[in-house]
């Protein structure tokens, strides 16, 4: 079993696998400098709620697959051959349970290897299978169906915790993670062909198993007249209205789930999330009966069903962020850490594959659910700010930027000027109820990059929130919005400003709110005074 080869890839974004042993991959978890210090990293992001720091270590570092071995790719169209491994995972487990859930487990004779996941909330566990010609299944797929089920109940049951369903896909990736204490155990058990039987339900569930027999045969029958096929391009179509129909017709949720793990065995996607988010429809539970007994019939709520599933199919296609100083959605597809605002092209192309892939729906509703609280909101400056070191309490950083600039009159005033508004543009930033109510204004000739070193004073990260204002004397709505919308507002041509204009300026910069409708928006709506004010003048 020590020499048992697996395909491992140096991160969730690389296609190229490369062969392993099983005995290295040991090695790698207990002593691979590399992947000590991701885990380190992820660890101490996530106690810092940095997230998207802690993802990106997750994704680059080091996994393999358990269940198949890869050529070229990580596809189900690339699998070469199978390795009769299986995979459990179990997170979230309190940290007071962890150390006895992980005794039960290494001491089962079934663990191959056990390791703790890169949460440090989580445990990681490898067991082998008998191989085909052994057992009655037809197929290696049908096989590794069934080892899942039974592997998985079998640790579950032992340390009372649940499993993670989402592993039953064949192509599954386990991602590795620094754990000095891993177990590793090559003689360990297999479970055997026994083990894998499908199970024989007790007489007193000989009728609910009937009762699911009849109810699949209703469902297989509306969908093939409707014209829903179980075909490429489909199938999560097929599934999802499986599973709508199995909760309309009353079905336990866990025998659904578990009759669906073995009849859509083939399918890449999360069978069993897929029907979890089915059965969120608890009002419509046992609503449609069978054929020849009576009805209740039910108007039944069709939104439901559609929120449930543009959820569902958004969830697949990446992240996604409402950036609240904007007021715009931002995303970031799968595989990808860089968020860009959600132009109207790129709803229309996720409208696109949701119908083409899923079901018909209206772009309008596709639009709601994005600006809805399935979003999380999210603050670019809260998130920058957070993610800085601390300070060492001893570099005036403040002072080494107020350096740069060469003052001809006053210049020991300056840098005490200059520190006043900078921490008061932070202050504004962070807190609704301050408003920076100081213009820092440069004045000099043309050609010496005042406007440049303003706009440098944001982070490359925030430079976005620069705002350039050429025509200072005309201020209109557009203007008083930007205030909301920008960290800094530089006012050019200052020198030219009449009496009228300068007091306009004055009111502009103490106001805290701003009550105006942007472009395209139903209502006004009262925002923050953020932005601080500067200014250059010849």
């Amino acid at each position: 079993m020590e020499g048992l080869t697996l395909s491992i890839f140096k991160g969730y974004a690389d296609t190229c696998p490369a062969e392993i042993s099983l005995a290295n991959i040991v090695q790698l978890i207990r002593n691979d400098a590399g992947i000590a210090t991701h885990t380190e990293k992820y660890r101490y992001y996530m106690q810092q709620g940095w997230k998207t720091e802690a993802a990106r270590e997750k994704s680059s570092c080091p996994c393999f697959a358990v269940s198949v071995r890869f050529a070229n790719g990580k596809q189900r169209a690339d699998i070469q051959d199978w390795t009769h491994l299986c995979l459990a995972d179990f997170d979230h487990i309190p940290t007071e349970k962890l150390d006895e859930c992980l005794k039960l487990i290494r001491n089962d004779r079934h663990t191959l290897l056990a390791y703790i996941t890169i949460s440090q909330k989580g445990i990681r566990v490898i067991s082998s299978y008998a191989p085909l010609e052994e057992t009655r299944f037809r197929t290696e797929s049908e096989l590794h169906s069934q080892a899942f089920l039974a592997m998985n109940r079998h640790y579950a049951a032992l340390i009372g915790h649940e499993y993670d369903e989402k592993c039953k896909n064949v192509t599954r990736l386990s991602g590795l993670a620094h754990d000095p204490e891993v177990w590793f155990n090559p003689d360990a058990l297999p479970f055997q062909a026994q083990d894998l039987s499908p199970e024989q339900p007790p007489k007193s569930t000989e009728r609910t198993s009937q009762r699911l027999k009849r109810v699949v045969r209703a469902i297989e029958h509306q969908l093939e007249a409707e014209g829903v096929t179980y075909a490429e391009h489909h199938r999560n179509e097929y599934i999802m209205r499986t599973g709508y129909l199995l909760n309309d017709y009353g079905v336990n949720r866990q025998t659904a789930i578990e009759w669906a793990l073995q009849r859509f065995a083939d399918y890449d996607g999360n069978v069993a999330g897929i029907f979890h988010s089915c059965y969120r429809q608890v009002e419509k539970f046992g609503t449609r009966h069978l054929p020849g007994k009576k009805s209740s019939p039910s108007d039944g709520d069709a939104a439901t069903s559609v929120v449930s599933d543009i959820e569902a199919f958004l969830s697949t296609q990446g992240r996604f962020r409402k950036n609240t100083i904007t007021r715009k959605c931002e995303m970031a597809e799968t595989g990808s850490d860089k968020f860009s605002d959600l132009t109207d092209r790129m709803v229309n192309t996720l409208w696109c594959r949701m119908s083409k892939e899923v079901r018909s729906v209206r772009q309008q509703d596709l639009r709601a659910v994005i600006d809805s609280e399935f979003v999380e909101l999210y603050n670019p400056f809260v998130r920058y700010l957070d993610s800085l070191e601390p300070w060492d309490g001893k570099t005036d950083h403040i002072a080494a930027l107020a350096a740069q600039v060469h003052v001809t009159t006053g210049k020991e005033l300056f840098p005490v000027f200059f520190k006043k508004w900078l921490v008061a543009m932070v202050a504004s930033l962070l807190d609704e109820n301050v408003v920076n109510h100081e213009i820092l204004v440069l004045i000099g000739r043309q050609g010496i990059y005042k406007t440049t070193w303003l706009n440098n004073l944001l982070p490359p990260q925030l430079r976005k929130y620069f705002y350039l204002k050429s025509n200072s004397r005309n201020i209109s709505k557009d203007d008083l919005l930007t205030l909301s919308e920008f960290a800094i507002v530089c006012l050019e041509e200052l020198d030219e400003m009449e009496g009228r204009e300068v007091n306009q300026l004055k009111a502009l910069t103490t106001m805290r709110h701003v009550n105006e409708r942007a472009a395209y928006a139903h209502y006004k709506e009262n925002r923050p005074h953020i932005a601080s004010l500067c200014g250059t003048g010849n």
